[in-house]
C-alpha cells in the first residue's frame, strides 16, 4: 500500500440533492475536502464521525430525591438548567474513490455527507467533523475488504 497522503483542506457549500427517483431537489449542506498529492495512489478511502451540539427542548429542572417515606417524595430545583446537549455519530457508509482516470494525483471537492436543511438538528448550534483518509490497494478495491 502506498503512503497516505494529508488532507489538504476541508469545507462546505450550500448545496441542493436529487431525491425520489430525481423528481424533486433538496437543498441543504455539502461538506467537502482536498486532498494533497500522493505519489502513486490510485484508491482512497475515507470514514469520519460527526459531533454536534444541540438545544434540548425541554431541560430538567428537578432532581428527583428518594425520602425514608416513599410517599412523600422530595424534589430539589436545579440551579444550572442544561438546555443543549452533544451528540456523536459515525460513519454508516464506506466511501471509496479511484483516480486512475488521466494524471490526477491529488483529490479536490471529494463530497463526504450532505446535510439537508430542516431534516437535522446538526447545525443548529455546533457541528464538527473528524475525516481520516485511507491509501487502499487495488486489490481491496475489487474484493470489497477494507
Amino acid at each position: 500500500m502506498n503512503p497516505v497522503p494529508d488532507i489538504d483542506s476541508i469545507y462546505f457549500a450550500k448545496d441542493d440533492q436529487v431525491i425520489n427517483n430525481e423528481t424533486q431537489t433538496q437543498d441543504g449542506i455539502s461538506v467537502y475536502l482536498d486532498s494533497k498529492e500522493g505519489d502513486n495512489n490510485q484508491y482512497y478511502r475515507w470514514e469520519y464521525e460527526e459531533t454536534w451540539k444541540f438545544k434540548v427542548p425541554s431541560p430538567k429542572k428537578f432532581n428527583y430525591i428518594k425520602t425514608a417515606d416513599p410517599e412523600i417524595p422530595s424534589l430539589c430545583r436545579l440551579l444550572m438548567l442544561k438546555n443543549s446537549a452533544g451528540r456523536t455519530a459515525n460513519l454508516g457508509e464506506i466511501l471509496i474513490r479511484s483516480i486512475s482516470e488521466g494524471n490526477q494525483k491529488k483529490i479536490s471537492k471529494q463530497p463526504v455527507i450532505f446535510i439537508a436543511t430542516g431534516e437535522s438538528d446538526r447545525l443548529l448550534l455546533q457541528y464538527s467533523i473528524l475525516v481520516k483518509q485511507y491509501s487502499v490497494s487495488k486489490m481491496n478495491m475489487i474484493s470489497g475488504i477494507i
